[in-house]
């Protein structure tokens, strides 16, 4: 041990640090991944249909950048199932989440209508 006993304590169950934000609290509860791409879709006028895929126009990318942002970081859904959803592969999820997370810090007033719009829809 390497430390004595009377300087050895455990933390309380359930108040363990986490680096995990907390989720994006919603009136009705947790969104589906689908629900959260119609609604960001929407908010960009575009129909949810076309995001799935690669390629598309620049309006597309930066939708499709919000949509994994607030997957991922308000509502903890994996890189894998936003893969699946999306129809791309998981490398590339990572570098639209990088991207997002780049032009969202650099942009907080785009962020917070994203927050809006699910917080709304």
């Amino acid at each position: 041990m390497l430390a004595s006993p009377e300087y050895a304590t455990g933390i309380p169950h359930r108040q363990e640090p986490s680096r995990r934000k907390p989720a994006l609290v919603v009136p009705r509860g947790r969104m589906s991944l689908k629900r959260i791409s119609e609604i960001l879709a929407q908010g960009g006028g575009l129909e949810a249909e076309h995001l799935a895929g690669r390629g598309g126009p620049r309006a597309l990318s930066r939708i499709r950048e919000e949509i994994c942002y607030a997957a991922t970081h308000f509502f903890h859904f994996p890189a894998i199932q936003l893969a699946q959803s999306l129809q791309l592969s998981p490398s590339a999820i990572s570098r639209i989440l990088r991207r997002a997370q780049n032009r969202l810090m650099a942009e907080p007033c785009q962020l917070e209508r994203s927050k809006g719009l699910l917080l709304a829809g």
